[in-house]
């Protein structure tokens, strides 16, 4: 099963609830989300890990390691916004970053492009 969220509903604690159930996750998130880069994978994406930011208890959570796809979706203008998708699938082989953009946004499988 593979859960989808909007970026309105992404945090830290509900992220590690709902990895902790066995789903896979592949969520919207705001590209000003900084999580700590690890490696950079075959297909562009990229291994990092989250913290909580806020919270009690936050300093003492372990850091959790997610893949993140960044991209943008060549809609016509000149300056596309860039799009930051975090999921637990870690294996590119498992789903690729474009599988991936294109699970999010259907509607515009031919027109994504990876940013790395």
């Amino acid at each position: 099963m593979l859960v989808l969220a909007d970026r309105g509903f992404s945090g830290f604690r509900l992220w590690a609830q709902a990895a902790a159930t066995g789903v896979d996750l592949l969520w919207w998130v705001k590209t000003n989300l900084r999580p700590r880069h690890q490696e950079t994978l075959a297909d562009g994406s990229w291994l990092a890990t989250i913290i909580p930011t806020s919270g009690p208890g936050r300093q003492s959570t372990p850091p959790l390691t997610v893949r993140v796809v960044d991209y943008t979706i060549d809609d016509g203008r000149d300056n596309p916004d860039a799009d930051r998708l975090l999921t637990t699938i870690l294996d590119p082989a498992e789903a690729s970053a474009i599988e991936l953009a294109t699970v999010y946004y259907p509607s515009t499988s031919q027109n994504h492009h990876s940013n790395a």
